[in-house]
């Protein structure tokens, strides 16, 4: 039985994901929770009203 659900191509996708997630919170200078909570909250806001603005 295989050890992994993933086959390796999507497994290196994850990988590769994650490190430029990585990349992108160190550009944002973020740093703690807090840092994280305002850079959602910023993405939310902005995937609403883009959504929003398609609507139209």
């Amino acid at each position: 039985m295989p050890r992994y659900k993933d086959s390796p191509e999507v497994r290196a996708a994850k990988k590769e994901r994650k490190e430029k997630l990585r990349e992108f919170l160190q550009l944002l200078d973020v740093e703690d929770y807090s840092d994280l909570r305002s850079v959602f909250k910023d993405m939310v806001g902005e995937v609403l009203e883009n959504g929003l603005e398609a609507e139209l």
